[in-house]
């Protein structure tokens, strides 16, 4: 460890600087000799070069004087030089013997070389320190922002941008719009309301940090930071609306997320579900019945049991309102396209409580699977879920619980009596 700012070059070029001075001390002190000697060769009647002679004999004796001087400051450096590098290292041990002492009493003296990582991180923790102690009201405001707007977002993209399509379309269907055009209405409607939440929440976030540490005062940015703001909190409003009506109804961000890959993904779903406006049913509270994998029978024994429970199917609401479907034939697409329409219709229709009757085989890509139960999954109005298949007996998708025990033993007698001797196959 060096104590003092010891340059050894500089010091080489200081001898060597005094080493030149004797040199030309030497030229000059031989010079002059060789001068003096030149001069006694001059007969005196000549010329009397008696104090030239002087004169230059004194300038030799000065050189001789000036050169002893020189070798004496050489050697006088050269012992200063040795001593200061000496003293340097010796003060240097006593110093690294000494410094852990020093350091732990001194530690603010303690230079960056000096320190091992955790110290220098312990010295970084402690900027940061300072730093936050100076700017704990921009980080407070900052972490608000970042978590409200993760809340936001994360709460769209939960439900799948289709928070506000069971609202709206319960809303819209009451106000006498036909259920395919409600849906449809209220499926976009919802999916615009979630972007605009997501892009203004973005953008008025990112603003509000950037004022916050910078405090920008310029009226277009402001204006602009204003408007995000606003819509951000318009729209967010409307979508936790719609998020607290689905709470309240029992309605699943999962079921909503379902209906939002389908709509977004699959063209015929989105064409099916427009379709529904074509079969308007006026369907009574808590009679929905539903049926699926039942066999070519499946229709006479899910209206036997229906009617036993005094409920309907979809087949004799078709009945009642006097609509003629096309025989059902998997060629023909069309006729597959409007029996897929008329269920989702019913099912978009349904209210309170409903019941399914189901095979024990169901293909995923049915009209149960596909399109009846992910819409009364998402329908407001819709109570407790019963479906019952011969092997497991009922299960329930519960909203309701009050009424799912009567329901279920009604089913279980109606069961028994009405469609076991057939075993739905």
């Amino acid at each position: 460890m060096s104590v003092i700012e010891f340059n050894p070059v500089k010091s080489v070029m200081i001898t060597g600087s005094l080493s030149a001075l004797k040199t030309s001390m030497f030229a000059l002190k031989t010079s002059n000799e060789f001068l003096f000697s030149s001069a006694l060769q001059f007969d005196e009647c000549i010329c009397n070069l008696g104090a030239a002679k002087s004169g230059i004999r004194g300038i030799v004796t000065v050189c001789e004087n000036e050169i002893s001087s020189v070798d004496a400051l050489i050697e006088d450096t050269d012992i200063f030089f040795a001593l200061v590098s000496d003293t340097d290292i010796r003060v240097g041990e006593e110093i690294n013997n000494r410094k852990d002492d020093f350091y732990a009493a001194y530690n603010y003296l303690k230079p960056d070389c000096e320190k091992n990582g955790w110290e220098l991180f312990c010295d970084w923790c402690d900027g940061v320190a300072d730093w936050c102690a100076k700017h704990w009201k921009e980080i407070v405001i900052t972490i608000v922002i970042v978590v409200g707007a993760v809340l936001a977002i994360a709460a769209v993209i939960a439900s799948g941008g289709m928070a506000l399509v069971p609202l709206l379309s319960s809303a819209l269907m009451a106000l006498g719009v036909s259920s395919g055009t409600a849906m449809t209405v209220a499926t976009v409607t919802s999916l615009v309301v979630a972007g605009i939440a997501i892009a203004s929440t973005l953008g008025s976030s990112v603003l509000n940090i950037i004022d916050t540490w910078v405090n920008i005062d310029n009226p277009t940015f402001n204006a602009f930071q204003k408007g995000l703001n606003i819509a951000s909190m318009i729209s967010n409003g409307l979508y936790s609306i719609g998020s607290v009506f689905n709470g309240i109804k029992g309605i699943e961000n999962s079921n909503l997320r379902y209906y939002a890959r389908r709509w977004t993904t699959d063209s015929e779903f989105r064409s099916i579900i427009r379709g529904a406006s074509n079969y308007n049913f006026n369907l009574p509270h808590d009679l929905s019945t539903f049926w699926s994998g039942l066999g070519k029978d499946g229709q006479y024994i899910a209206e036997n049991c229906a009617d036993k429970m005094g409920r309907i199917t979809m087949e004799n609401a078709l009945d009642a309102t006097g609509t003629v479907m096309p025989k059902w034939d998997e060629a023909i697409p069309s006729t597959i396209r409007a029996w897929k329409s008329s269920s989702s219709s019913f099912a978009m229709r349904s209210s309170g409580d409903v019941v399914a009757l189901l095979g024990d085989t169901l293909k995923s890509e049915g009209v149960w699977n596909a399109f009846e139960k992910p819409l009364l999954l998402i329908n407001p109005n819709v109570g407790n879920i019963i479906m019952f298949t011969p092997s497991a007996g009922a299960e329930v998708i519960t909203r309701s619980p009050q009424i799912v025990s009567i329901i279920t033993n009604l089913l279980s007698d109606t069961y028994q009596t009405g469609a076991a001797a057939n075993d739905w196959n």
